[in-house]
């Protein structure tokens, strides 16, 4: 099925806004929290279970040396923990400290109350058709991305 150029321009304009909001959100949560959008991403992902410094990198899509200094700078802030890996004595694993675990659930509150005020205008049925169609849409996008560009 071929989609129209003008909902194609609709959808990159739209895509672009998005983008842009969330920028945005990201900026505003730094205030707010107090730290720079950067350590936000790899505290978010060392919350959601990431542990090694290469799959924080791989999250935050950035270097590996940047984000070790990203989480250096999570350590000196007292928010993560660098422990060596008992089956493997020279990797690191990453955890959140009692601190950490409170900035990220603070993180997470913010968020979710800006979802839930960005969402108020939906009813249920809305809100879960929204859900599926992001859900189909990421999904094509990214089987279109491995078969565009195969190597990455």
């Amino acid at each position: 099925m071929t989609t129209t150029p003008p909902v194609m321009h609709d959808l990159e304009g739209m895509l672009g806004r998005l983008r842009s909001a969330v920028a945005r959100g990201a900026e505003c949560l730094e205030d707010v929290v107090g730290l720079p959008t950067t350590q936000l991403a790899a505290l978010q992902a060392i919350s959601d279970g990431t542990t090694t410094v290469s799959d924080v990198a791989r999250q935050c899509l950035t270097h590996v040396s940047s984000a070790s200094r990203t989480i250096d700078a999570l350590v000196q802030e007292g928010l993560v923990d660098r422990s060596t890996d008992p089956d493997d004595r020279r990797a690191v694993i990453l955890s959140l400290t009692p601190a950490g675990r409170t900035r990220s659930a603070a993180i997470d509150d913010h968020r979710r109350r800006l979802l839930d005020r960005a969402m108020a205008g939906f009813d249920e049925g809305e809100r879960h058709q929204l859900v599926h169609l992001l859900d189909r849409f990421l999904t094509s996008f990214e089987e279109g991305l491995t078969e565009t560009f195969p190597t990455r």
